[in-house]
């Protein structure tokens, strides 16, 4: 699946080891980054195999993943190209708009 962000910042952040670990040191930068390449390596019908990974979905097409209770990234799956009769498991694009770690695993 492909994997865009929402604004630029978040991009440079989560395209950079070294900005993520500043962020949240180096180990929990690590599970970010293992997690985004998760997120990468999954499609629209195998991202609820995902491992330790939580997801909810609403109804607007928003989604929450939450990793081990840990990682929670938030963002919208959508298909690349338009179509009338698409459905979920059409998408093939995440466009992450938040990664959050929680207070207790950063650092």
């Amino acid at each position: 699946m492909e994997v865009s962000f929402e604004t630029a910042d978040l991009a440079v952040l989560c395209n950079s080891q070294r900005r993520m670990a500043e962020r949240w040191g180096p180990k929990t930068s690590r599970t970010v980054g293992r997690r985004l390449i998760d997120l990468a390596a999954s499609t629209a019908t195998t991202i609820e195999r995902i491992p330790d990974a939580s997801i909810e979905t609403r109804s607007d097409g928003k989604t929450t993943i939450t990793f081990a209770d840990a990682v929670v990234v938030r963002g919208v799956l959508q298909a690349s190209a338009p179509r009338v009769d698409k459905t979920a498991a059409d998408a093939d694009c995440f466009v992450i708009s938040s990664v959050e770690v929680k207070e207790r695993y950063a650092r």
